[in-house]
């Protein structure tokens, strides 16, 4: 491998490549020439003699970067089954600026781009949001047609990002997680610039965006165009000051620097910053509802906001893009659209080193979002969130700063900091438990899982190791069991037919014993199979259930707990020298399960205890109590709901979006008559009888009072 550059590139080479210093550009391709027979050869050009190269000629005597280069490669003769690997700013690859297609026109004459790497920070002495690309030459007279483009993600293993590249190497088309094939044709002008579609890269076509439409998450939305008008900004010639304008007439000019980067607002003018004003005609004024979108990328996302009432009267400048909605939009789809534009406009803005210009003509081939009210839901849930930190962040600086304010009563401020800050570190400690996966599922998973959880990590915490295996094999069970039970549930709500229910109609009209993990197991198995789920809305809890079993992880662990268990009831039991590695191995089991299993902490278990309906407002007023945590003593809350078909006393899972789904009869709670505490139940059969078992301490009530509900739900 050799190395051609006009000075130090920074980069260390590997120790087994040789590499050659070449200080004179007129004596670049004469160097490549005598290595390209050889060896592969790999140029380096210097970032620091280049940028140097562009400041120190003026005038006539300018020499410009791409001139050099193309003299370099119109120079280079290359041989039958060369390689020579360039290393240059990806401007010089995707730039429909003259310059770069020249030298891309240069390039083709002799040679054919066989694979294009792009990757940002990857040099060390240049800046770090400077993206650069290595381009793959092959001699044009050995007919290769297809070229690979591939983004090296700034995250991640390496070891996996290299051999994608390798299996993106191998394959004769299609795409990988991080790169794809395309047809370079044409692409002297349209340039080589990487194309993201979906969550992976393109699965092929043109290497440059299409007239088609650029869809960089694959949603198939409508295009921007469609919906909003694109605007660039007026140039303006604004007056700048502190006082306010002389002319009435005159307006704010708003610049992309007053656009918040956070919250998509429009920044309130600062008071003792320099105002902006122009006097700008009527037809370029913006409007509430305006969408404004900076037309500079500095960042991995764009700067855009909405224009509101109070922003008004204002423009925008020549440094922004104005969006103007053609339709009429609801809130919630406008607010998931400004998320959407700010994390993909990034895709369009290719053409640049260090910072990328947004076009107009870009933005209308862009396919948008559909109205999503839960995915609207979850990011206003996010911004809720920010803005309750902020204000918690805001609310102690100001508590430090007045801390020394009064220097005459010292003992007064020693006892307003400490009282007053009192709350604000309570917050910050509720806060960091939520990092500890333990406190997470003891608070904020359904009762019947978190207690079984607080059981094993007290037996744990005592060294108490045969009861702590015992507990941990027992979380396990009822983990399994209650989303087995709620899984059931939500089938037969929706009308699926589930013939691993009709296996634990057998075991309860049939066995001896009543259902165990073998019958929980098939349940979750049968709903991890799509064709079960199919026509169910995207939001609908049994999709991930279903995903939950289908990870290959989790099969893995719960066929592992699963032997542990059964060797346990068949009195197989581990040797107490094995106790140690065994408790920590299916410690760790049920860990992995429970993580994965996360979303059950989304999905409250309530049982409701009044329905009050109000017929002017034609809604209800519910009492719920949220069992939830490893306590079932909780307080009743109140909310409204817009139906009175709810059940009292009954279980309900409410889902994200806050709807309620019937659990009975497969899980019913009530006191229990042997413990007097409140427990949830499952059926069972125990002593050739039917009965009722608690998943909190697994006590027993014979004779349900009434078993039509579960003949209706298919368990008898």
């Amino acid at each position: 491998m050799g190395e051609t550059a006009s000075g130090s590139t920074g980069l260390p080479l590997p120790a087994d490549w040789p590499g050659q210093h070449v200080s004179a550009w007129d004596e670049l391709a004469g160097c490549i020439n005598g290595l390209l027979p050889t060896a592969p050869v790999l140029l380096l050009p210097s970032f620091t003699a280049l940028h140097d190269l562009a400041h120190t000629t003026h005038g006539p005597d300018r020499v410009s970067l791409t001139a050099v280069l193309k003299e370099a490669i119109t120079a280079c003769e290359p041989a039958s089954g060369a390689l020579l690997v360039m290393l240059l700013p990806a401007v010089y690859l995707t730039s429909k600026a003259k310059g770069s297609v020249d030298l891309r026109r240069y390039l083709l004459q002799r040679w054919t781009p066989v694979a294009v790497v792009y990757s940002t920070g990857a040099l060390p002495g240049v800046h770090r949001s400077s993206e650069v690309a290595a381009v793959y030459l092959r001699p044009l007279s050995d007919g290769t047609s297809k070229l690979r483009l591939f983004r090296v993600p700034r995250t991640g293993d390496a070891a996996a990002v290299e051999e994608d590249f390798r299996k993106l190497l191998r394959q004769p088309a299609g795409g990988t997680a991080h790169g794809y094939i395309a047809d370079p044709t044409g692409a002297a002008e349209e340039g080589w610039a990487f194309v993201t579609r979906g969550g992976s890269a393109a699965s092929g076509g043109s290497a440059a965006v299409s007239d088609a439409g650029l869809d960089p998450l694959g949603i198939g939305g409508p295009s921007l165009a469609s919906v909003f008008t694109i605007q660039r900004g007026p140039y303006l010639r604004p007056s700048k000051g502190t006082e306010e304008p002389r002319n009435a007439g005159a307006v704010r000019v708003l610049r992309m620097r007053d656009i918040r980067r956070h919250g998509a607002t429009i920044a309130e003018p600062d008071p003792g910053a320099a105002l902006w004003h122009s006097d700008v005609p009527e037809r370029y004024r913006l409007q509430a509802g305006d969408v404004l979108m900076g037309a500079v990328l500095l960042s991995d996302s764009a700067a855009v906001a909405l224009v509101r009432e109070q922003d008004l009267p204002a423009a925008a400048s020549n440094t922004t893009i104005v969006l103007r909605p053609t339709v009429v939009l609801a809130p919630e789809h406008m607010r998931l659209i400004l998320a959407y534009l700010r994390s993909v406009v990034r895709y369009l803005a290719y053409g640049a080193v260090g910072m990328g210009r947004i076009r107009p003509k870009d933005l209308a081939a862009l396919a948008l979002p559909g109205s999503d009210e839960p995915l609207a839901a979850a990011l206003d849930d996010l911004e809720a969130a920010r803005q309750q930190m902020n204000n918690w962040s805001a609310e102690a600086a100001d508590l430090t700063a007045s801390a020394f304010a009064d220097a005459r009563n010292m003992g007064q401020a020693r006892q307003r900091i400490i009282e007053a800050g009192q709350i604000l570190r309570l917050r910050a400690e509720t806060a960091a438990q939520l990092d500890d996966f333990v406190y997470i599922v003891r608070t904020r998973f359904p009762y019947p899982i978190a207690l079984r959880w607080r059981e094993t990590e007290a037996r744990r915490s005592a060294d108490d190791l045969g009861p702590a295996y015992d507990a941990v094999l027992e979380t396990a069970e009822i983990l399994l069991c209650y989303s087995a039970l709620v899984t059931a549930a939500l089938a037969h709500s929706a009308a699926i037919d589930l013939t691993s229910v009709a296996a634990l109609r057998s075991k309860l009209a049939n066995s001896q014993g009543g259902p165990g993990l073998g019958e929980w197991t098939a349940v979750l198995q049968e709903i991890s199979g799509k064709k079960k789920r199919r026509g169910l809305e995207a939001e609908h809890p049994l999709h991930e259930l279903g995903a939950f079993f289908a990870d290959e992880t989790v099969s893995a662990a719960r066929k592992r707990l699963s032997g542990r268990r059964n060797d346990q009831s068949h009195l197989r039991r581990v040797d107490p020298i094995d106790l140690p590695g065994a408790l920590r191995e299916s410690y760790d089991d049920l860990r992995l399960l429970l993580t994965r299993a996360r979303f059950l902490a989304d999905w409250p278990l309530n049982q409701i205890t009044s329905v009050t309906w109000n017929a002017f407002r034609d809604q209800a007023t519910v009492g719920y109590r949220r069992l939830m945590g490893d306590h079932a003593v909780v307080p009743t809350e109140t909310m409204q709901y817009p139906s009175s078909a709810l059940e009292t006393g009954s279980l309900y899972l409410a889902d994200r979006d806050h709807r309620p789904h019937l659990l009975r009869p497969f899980l019913t709670g009530q006191i229990c008559p042997i413990c007097r505490t409140w427990s949830t139940f499952h059926a069972d059969k125990g002593d050739h009888k039917l009965v009722l078992k608690s998943l909190e301490h697994g006590h027993c009530l014979p004779d349900p009072p009434d078993t039509e509900p579960l003949r209706q739900a298919g368990l008898l």
